[in-house]
């Protein structure tokens, strides 16, 4: 009889601990705010104070992990946002595939399922996961060509991730059909997920802003652009190293 008992406490202990689980994955916890609860739009704010994020004036912290959408078939998107969420973190980070939505030049695709970036952006807010938007140009990635797209090397030789032409031409016309589709997302401007947007990708490993002019005025026109779309709220962001 007391191995009976010990047996059924311990499956009922097992079922509670089944639920538990099963509720941490289904999102069923303290909502992040993206949905009810959200701050008003005169208080929504994002910024860096000291050592510390602050998120409508309170301390915020980001436990973040990366999501490479276009590696995975958009049936298994929400099943890996769960899996994040499950690990307890509240934030993705996003590289956008330049070379995934241009298929050729000029012939965009942001709307075929494997290709609806905002669907995806969309489906993690409605998770309560922020968004921390890495656009590239340049992604690395392990993608091929760092998601540049083929064709802008059919003209002969050509500079990238530097101000160049025809490369800067090139990414201009891009981030003019990107940037109005994310725009509507983000956190400050429209309470949307996007806290972070990233200046090209981890370019203080690549070039060289300190000393070389175009390279300077390359992230300084990236930066440029970035604030024409996303505005003076939206927390900007580059990724470099001592020297870069």
């Amino acid at each position: 009889m007391r191995v009976r008992g010990l047996l059924a406490a311990a499956f009922a202990a097992a079922i509670a601990a089944g639920d538990a689980a099963a509720a941490l994955a289904s999102g069923d916890r303290p909502s992040l705010g993206l949905r009810g609860g959200m701050a008003l739009e005169e208080t929504r704010s994002f910024t860096v104070e000291g050592d510390e994020f602050r998120k409508d004036g309170q301390p915020f912290r980001i436990l973040s992990g990366s999501i490479h959408y276009f590696r995975i078939v958009p049936e298994y998107w929400r099943d890996r946002l769960e899996r994040l969420k499950a690990m307890g973190l509240n934030t993705i980070t996003v590289y956008v595939a330049w070379n995934w939505h241009e298929l050729a030049k000029d012939e965009f695709d942001f709307e075929s399922p494997a290709r609806n970036l905002r669907g995806f952006l969309e489906m993690a807010a409605d998770m309560d996961l922020y968004v921390i938007l890495r656009p590239g140009p340049y992604i690395c990635a392990e993608w091929d060509f760092g998601g540049l797209p083929p064709y802008i090397l059919e003209d002969g030789p050509i500079k990238l991730r530097t101000m160049a032409e025809p490369y800067i031409s090139h990414v201009t016309r891009f981030f003019s059909k990107l940037f109005p589709i994310v725009e509507p997302l983000l956190y400050v401007r429209h309470g949307g997920p996007i806290l972070l947007v990233q200046v090209e990708n981890e370019y203080g490993s690549f070039g060289n802003a300190k000393d070389n002019t175009d390279d300077k005025a390359y992230l300084k026109y990236l930066t440029r652009l970035n604030r024409e779309h996303f505005g003076p709220e939206t927390l900007l962001f580059t990724t470099d190293n001592e020297w870069g």
